[in-house]
């Protein structure tokens, strides 16, 4: 290839806090952040509307958890409702539908009002570098329009494109693309494909004509004659109107000859399926009277370049639910690997549930690039996290974390500058929710594990457990005259005391003596993970703010008391508990604590702990109230649940009781609604015997039990007790060892995600 220096004439110049160049979900949020925050924002787009994806795109749902993505997403959601423009939150939905040309309204007042200078039909042609090699800057960018060409100056400079236009033109470093993977248990590598991006997707729509049609199959389009043929298609009826989406594969998004190939030839795709769908029908339903109405005016991409940044975000860390000290962004949503080389349905590819994740703001980091942020689908990661953080729930949360932080970052013009915990304190008072554990409701049916915890040295005499609001998980036993804690922390148990044997230590030796008469653990700051129902989602998702410090734990055992100001991960021996109890905990009853406000862990200076505050009150305890019916037998745990209804005809919030006791069967779990009458649902452990415990969660119950000196600990998801009311087991239910395998699997055969 040959190349030119063509000199253009430069129409204006102008200099900008903060540029935003792309008008997707990750773009307008970026923008949005940046002003909200006292920022000059110019937010640049190459269509005549914003919206990405979601407008452009023709993808009208908005995927994975849309209740905690921020304060300015609750505002655009409200907007969209008095227009009638989307669907009702439903746990159980995988996303909720909108309308295309609603959003793209929305978004553009919602810039307007925020005072971001907006410029539509303008495309990135060039960006200036400045500055030595491993500390490069973004000096400028040239812009182009029906104006001419403008540069501009930013402070800091935020890439929103999807496809990484200002890493590329800038020269920094980028990856495309990823390993192919084919259908098969497991999945193989194609070695000869090489790298390829994931596959596109061209969404259209029929309009019923009220009378049959004349169908038209163009020449050179294919004529498809059963389902296996068609390529993969989801047909969606909604009145008299029928969305398509539709697969294209075999292009890459970044190449100018590609992208162009690919918009034609979803078009003779398209118009095979229209075909199709008119005379033989998809899945048994046949559309005779319906005709071609509208196609999205830009094919859907999924991929195309990511970012080589300080961090990668990679398959391991979403299914991992991995946490990072950086974390200005959290994803829910499963992986969604469409594979590369195969048209057809089969099999879809790989959707594996992941658990709530935390994404870190270096992975939104260009190494070398000084005053430059990429959020969105572009960020760094390998291909299968991308199939997952791409949606444009996840894209709103990290663009809005990356206006905030080029809004902060620009008076000194490099975002090393900026503090991350004073981001991370902006975000939450802009209503970002970081804990983990808030995000488990979404998809509650997957949400289940039943897991081996860890081993006792000898019979458990006593148990508790409780969810932290960061997601994690304790489970306390007493054994052999000791006191052990274990801790589930990124989808793994551990020790959360001595690591050989993680156990307390208890220098008086009180709790030795009488350890299993009593234990409970109690949670600081609980509010932050209450039951959230779905009336009350939207004023909690407001009124409850996080800060960066862990929770502070305190555990209970036969009248000795240990506290932790980490979230469990070290503890610390304290005197006798006040008067001797803890609001009534006792291992008999499986009671676990829950203090609310009234308890509170403090460190001094040098990180020692300093006395509690309130330790003395008596809190709220989990379950046991007095509006609670009398366990079912003696000795067995209870909990008060608030159970949201989502049975696709009403939603609704009522009080569900839980308890768990064990019988020939093993440990079951039965429920209440507060008649005194209990009903078994659900055979959760089979061979359970010792004593057992539930706490409550924001999507269901924590069971732990034994069976001898093995410790269990399953998430049972409240459509275990609600759905048809008959026995399972709660493994039925279980994502997290899927995902062990999967990651195993890919390990072994994937080659390493490199350029």
């Amino acid at each position: 290839m040959t190349h030119r220096n063509i000199t253009l004439p430069l129409g204006e110049q102008c200099d900008m806090d903060v540029l935003v160049a792309g008008g997707g979900v990750a773009g307008v949020y970026a923008a949005l952040g940046a002003a909200d925050h006292g920022a000059g924002v110019l937010l640049v787009e190459q269509h005549g509307f914003v919206g990405g994806q979601g407008t452009a795109g023709g993808v009208h749902t908005f995927c994975g958890e849309t209740r905690f993505v921020n304060d300015r997403w609750r505002e655009m959601l409200r907007r969209l409702d008095a227009f009638g423009g989307i669907a009702r939150y439903r746990p159980n939905a995988d996303g909720r539908a909108f309308d295309c040309e609603s959003l793209k309204f929305v978004l553009q007042e919602m810039l307007a009002e925020a005072g971001v200078e907006l410029l539509l039909h303008t495309q990135v042609l060039a960006v200036e570098r400045s500055g030595e090699r491993g500390a490069d800057r973004v000096a400028g960018v040239v812009l182009a329009n029906k104006s001419g060409l403008t540069r501009v100056a930013p402070g800091v400079a935020v890439d929103a494109t999807g496809d990484a236009d200002l890493v590329a033109r800038g020269g920094w470093p980028f990856r495309k693309g990823g390993p192919v993977l084919m259908p098969g248990d497991p999945p193989t590598v194609d070695e000869a494909a090489g790298r390829l991006q994931l596959p596109m997707s061209l969404y259209f729509t029929l309009v019923d004509n009220g009378a049959p049609v004349q169908p038209q199959l163009p020449p050179g389009c294919p004529r498809y004659g059963d389902d296996e043929a068609v390529p993969m298609i989801t047909v969606i009826p909604h009145g008299h109107h029928v969305t398509v989406k539709m697969k294209v594969i075999g292009h890459d998004a970044t190449d100018g000859a590609s992208l162009s190939a690919a918009e034609q030839a979803g078009r003779r795709q398209m118009m095979g399926v229209v075909h199709y769908l008119q005379t033989i029908g998809y899945r048994g339903k046949r559309f005779p009277n319906h005709r071609l109405a509208w196609v999205a005016p830009h094919i859907g991409i999924r991929e195309g370049r990511r970012v080589e940044a300080l961090y990668s975000l990679c398959a391991d860390d979403i299914l991992a639910g991995r946490h990072f000290p950086d974390a200005v962004a959290v994803g829910s949503y499963h992986t969604d690997y469409h594979w590369p080389t195969v048209v057809q349905r089969a099999g879809t590819g790989i959707t594996v549930q992941c658990p709530p994740h935390q994404i870190p703001l270096r992975a939104m980091r260009p190494r070398g690039a000084a005053n430059l942020l990429v959020p969105g689908r572009c960020l760094g990661g390998d291909h299968l996290a991308t199939s997952s953080f791409r949606v444009m729930g996840t894209c709103a949360q990290t663009g809005f974390a990356a206006g905030v932080t080029a809004a902060l970052a620009a008076p000194s013009g490099s975002v090393d500058a900026v503090s991350v915990p004073a981001v991370r304190a902006r975000l939450r008072q802009a209503g970002v929710r970081l804990d983990l554990a808030p995000y488990y409701s979404y998809l509650r049916r997957r949400r289940g594990y039943d897991e081996h915890a860890g081993t006792a040295p000898g019979p458990v005499t006593g148990l508790a457990v409780a969810e932290l609001p960061t997601g994690e998980v304790l489970l306390a036993y007493a054994s052999g005259g000791e006191v052990g804690v274990l801790r589930r922390y990124e989808e793994c148990w551990q020790p959360a005391a001595e690591p050989a044997r993680g156990m307390l230590a208890d220098p008086d030796g009180a709790a030795a003596a009488s350890a299993g008469a009593e234990v409970a653990l109690a949670v600081h700051d609980a509010e932050r993970n209450r039951i959230e129902g779905l009336e009350q989602a939207a004023a909690m998702a407001e009124e409850v703010r996080e800060s960066d410090a862990p929770p502070g734990v305190e555990l209970h055992a036969a009248g000795v008391r240990w506290l932790s100001c980490d979230g469990g991960a070290t503890w610390h021996t304290r005197s006798a508990a006040p008067n001797g109890d803890v609001a009534g905990a006792g291992s008999g009853s499986g009671r676990n604590v829950d203090t609310g406000s009234n308890f509170g862990i403090r460190a001094d200076s040098n990180g020692q702990v300093a006395e509690p505050d309130g330790i003395g009150r008596r809190g709220h305890t989990t379950g046991i109230d007095a509006g609670v019916p009398a366990p079912p037998t003696p000795g067995a745990a209870v909990a008060a649940l608030t159970l949201t209804e989502d049975d696709r005809a009403t939603l609704g919030v009522r009080r569900l009781y839980a308890a768990a006791w064990a019988n020939l069967q093993g440990v079951v779990i039965g429920t209440s609604t507060g008649d005194g009458s209990w009903r078994e649902t659900l055979i959760a452990v089979p061979g359970g015997r010792g004593p057992c415990t539930l706490a409550a969660t924001a999507d269901g119950v924590l069971l732990a039990c034994t069976d001898g000196t093995a410790i269990r600990c399953s998430r049972v998801p409240l459509d275990a007790f609600i759905g048809d009311g008959g026995h399972r087991e709660a493994a039925t239910a279980n994502w997290h060892h899927d995902s062990a395998d999967l990651i195993a699997t890919l390990r072994e055969r994937q080659p390493a995600d490199t350029p």
